[in-house]
């Protein structure tokens, strides 16, 4: 993982807004995570379709709010941990990251490339099941 990449993880925040650019079907070439600290750009490389994860000025990007439900509740929270993730052919094509709120609720989304496009998908913890929050963890 990129040295501030990896710094940003560390020390990020609150994530405070996601924006993307969607090419339907609930798929993005690209996400940008805002957090306090910076912004997290994930993007697909066309070429090899493995992800780029990188720090990005938020100002660079024109990307619009995303409001997809994979995506959905994640604002105010903090990111714990992160994952590059390679297959087992050896392309780096998935990121994993994930986020705890204040009152410790874990979320993990998985973000992987393929045919140009990244899907994201919510990763449940098998020792806690597929619960929604109670109010008392949001």
């Amino acid at each position: 993982m990129h040295p501030d990449a990896q710094r940003l993880v560390s020390e990020s925040g609150e994530l405070t807004a996601v924006l993307g650019r969607s090419v339907g079907s609930d798929r993005f070439a690209a996400l940008a995570l805002v957090f306090a600290t910076g912004t997290l750009h994930c993007r697909c490389n066309d070429d090899t379709d493995e992800i780029i994860v990188e720090v990005v000025e938020k100002d660079s990007l024109d990307y619009p709010t995303v409001e997809d439900d994979s995506l959905g509740g994640l604002v105010g929270m903090a990111a714990e941990y992160a994952w590059e993730m390679t297959n087992h052919r050896g392309y780096a094509d998935a990121f994993q990251l994930r986020l705890r709120n204040a009152k410790g609720h874990e979320e993990t989304r998985q973000f992987e490339v393929g045919a140009s496009a990244m899907d994201v998908r919510r990763v449940i913890d098998p020792h806690r099941g597929a619960r929604a929050p109670g109010r008392s963890e949001l």
